[in-house]
């Protein structure tokens, strides 16, 4: 997504994965989009799984978006 707004992406039945030398790289994303709601800690969880400080101060319930990934083309690097 642009902007500031951003979704968590999994794989559907961890069926593939992608490489993470691809994480910078343009790519196109087939799958389910989906909107949860969930607890401070949860989303500390998952935010420090991303890398995030382990600092974080998130309280009250946190909107994510999410991606059950079906399929992933990876646009040629120039």
């Amino acid at each position: 997504m642009d902007g500031d707004i951003y979704a968590r992406i999994t794989f559907e039945d961890y069926g593939f994965f992608v490489p993470i030398e691809t994480s910078m790289q343009r790519s196109i994303v087939y799958g389910v989009l989906s909107e949860h709601t969930l607890s401070g800690d949860q989303a500390k969880h998952f935010a420090q799984d991303a890398g995030a400080k382990s600092t974080l101060d998130l309280h009250g319930v946190v909107k994510e978006y999410s991606i059950v990934a079906r399929a992933v083309q990876l646009e040629k690097r120039s």
